[in-house]
């Protein structure tokens, strides 16, 4: 299959604005970010000799920049290796090795990390400034074109590491078919269209910040606003004056912005809900969101498969309090027991669970 979602924005939408960078206001609407990710692909495959299946490991903050490497990924059949930069330089050591890139791209503010990676991996090290300079050169030349691969649904798309329960973190392989279908399952569910403007405040490194909305939105030819790191008072801002329709945060974060001053004087007219996940939200924080007009919208999700397995609806939220909602559109689920077995209407009951058949 073809899934070379700028191109056919590109042609649909030019001059739609994909993503822009909440502080510098630099963005890309659909014409310019498709360029530059073909401009990307013929860098990394004249200049670097990248073929589909390299991989490519990232280690720096999520921006708009960042975003287009997905294109690339779409278009090439690399394999993008995003990287937790709050590891120490001997976890970013182990990762580097296991999951052995062709390229790796680093912000000068993270280049100490990659002290401990030995010499032979460190030659293939370039500055993400070096790269954020292609995008410049691509901007102003506008003319770059690429025939993107076709690729199979079970070809990767990124490598994600989650820490797993023992050991060294597990790099979890994530596929365009995965991001597909995690993408139609989404924009069904949360009714995603490309009215939506989305504000991203999760990291590169988990599935949250590409897969929970992001590639969905792009999918479905939304806009994105990027906060690298996040700020209550600047996420306040940006759902007011950016005309946020959706977000995304932890729980940590609703706290953090309910117990802002700025909280109740922020006009959130129109955020649509504001998705939460990560663990169960209180109750109390729940209400006081409702107060501000905001639903707060909770699921469960793994980065294995999915990572959106299950949705909430909003007006749910306080009813059926700890609930992770209903499946997907296109997901399946049965509950199983410590044997492996599908567990009948008795064993459902020992979970405290109800048979609905």
């Amino acid at each position: 299959m073809k899934c070379d979602w700028f191109e056919k924005w590109s042609t649909y939408s030019p001059n739609k604005l994909a993503v822009k960078n909440i502080d510098s206001g630099l963005g890309y609407d659909y014409k310019s970010l498709n360029h530059a990710a073909n401009a990307l692909s013929h860098i990394f495959e004249k200049d670097f000799n990248l073929t589909k299946g390299d991989r490519l490991l990232i280690l720096a903050d999520f921006d708009a920049e960042y975003v287009a490497l997905l294109g690339v990924a779409q278009k090439m059949g690399i394999i993008l290796v995003p990287i937790n930069y709050r590891l120490s330089a001997s976890e970013i050591a182990f990762l580097v090795q296991n999951s052995d890139p062709s390229l790796i791209i680093v912000a000068e503010e993270y280049r100490s990390l990659l002290n401990n990676v030995p010499q032979l991996i460190n030659e293939k090290v370039i500055a993400f400034a070096q790269y954020e300079e292609w995008l410049k050169i691509a901007a102003k030349e506008q003319k770059a074109e690429y025939t993107s691969k076709p690729l199979e649904e079970t070809h990767p798309a990124f490598i994600l590491y989650t820490s797993g329960t023992t050991g060294q973190p597990k790099g979890a392989i994530y596929t365009h078919g995965m991001m597909l279908w995690n993408s139609i399952n989404t924009a069904i569910r949360l009714k995603i269209t490309s009215d939506d403007i989305y504000l991203n405040v999760m990291p590169p490194f988990h599935t949250g910040g590409w897969n929970v909305l992001t590639a969905p939105i792009l999918h479905f030819g939304g806009t994105l606003i990027m906060m690298p790191k996040f700020d209550s008072e600047k996420v306040l801002y940006a759902l007011e004056n950016e005309q946020v329709s959706i977000g995304m945060l932890v729980p940590t974060m609703v706290r953090m912005l309910s117990e802002s001053e700025n909280f109740k004087k922020t006009d959130f007219g129109k955020l649509r809900f504001m998705i939460v996940g990560g663990e169960a939200l209180p109750i109390p924080l729940i209400e006081q969101w409702n107060e501000q007009g905001v639903p707060i919208r909770q699921g469960y999700g793994l980065t294995e498969c999915g990572p959106n397995i299950t949705s909430l609806e909003a007006e749910d939220a306080i009813r059926k309090r700890g609930s992770i909602g209903f499946p997907n559109f296109y997901v399946d689920t049965k509950l199983m027991d410590e044997n492996g077995v599908e567990a009948g209407p008795k064993k459902k009951e020992s979970f405290g669970l109800k048979d609905q058949s």
